[in-house]
């Protein structure tokens, strides 16, 4: 985007799409006439968003490291929001609960803040979701071709589902202002140091060998 004007956007559907991060971003850059690295004083109004979670391990992790690189190479500022602060933009509702997939039978929830006393994305299995939980809930979890028909029915018919399974650009860029605007406090240095942590929920599934790390070869 350029202002708030929309240049070049692309949606990947579907599992495997982080294979192609790098070869769309590069038809997006040229659809956008931004294909050469910018001079350094141009660089310093551009700005990088990136989705930091809940989702996928590979997906956050390729996703983020692109967005990181971008970063470095155009020496630029960054800025990393989360699944549900995009939605919620995109819909231009602070109220929404954003519901994605996850593994093993269970979902992402990510309430808007001051919920109860929910700080923060979390997972729960679906045969835990009760009707009533929620009152208005987006994210493809609830809305699109991959909505899942065991958490619509558990939902029940009382829950206003938004059509927006994932965040559009203008809403990326429209949840970044807000939170650059909520973390003026720290020097932008720092900030974008941290920008691209990715946001997991799950702990790792990744364990160090029992016997430890094998020496380095000579």
């Amino acid at each position: 985007m350029e202002g708030d004007t929309l240049l070049a956007e692309r949606k990947l559907p579907g599992r495997g799409a982080s294979e192609r991060f790098v070869p769309v971003v590069r038809q997006l850059l040229e659809e956008a006439g931004w294909n050469r690295l910018p001079a350094r004083e141009k660089a310093r109004q551009l700005g990088i968003i990136a989705v930091t979670g809940p989702g996928s391990f590979t997906g956050l992790r390729a996703t983020l490291a692109l967005a990181a690189g971008l970063r470095r190479g155009w020496q630029c500022a960054g800025i990393g929001v989360s699944l549900g602060e995009a939605i919620r933009a995109t819909l231009d509702d602070r109220q929404a609960t954003v519901l994605c997939h996850a593994r093993r039978g269970r979902i992402f929830v990510d309430p808007p803040p001051g919920l109860m006393a929910v700080t923060g994305p979390y997972a729960v299995p679906i045969s835990e979701v009760r009707p009533g939980q929620w009152q208005r809930v987006a994210g493809d979890a609830v809305e699109g071709s991959e909505a899942l028909p065991e958490l619509l029915e558990r939902l029940g018919k009382e829950v206003e589902i938004l059509p927006c399974s994932a965040p559009r650009a203008s809403g990326l860029l429209k949840a970044a202002r807000s939170s650059w605007a909520q973390r003026l406090s720290r020097a932008a240095e720092a900030q974008d140091e941290r920008a691209f942590i990715p946001l997991y929920v799950d702990p790792p599934e990744a364990r160090l060998p029992a016997a430890g790390l094998r020496l380095p070869p000579q």
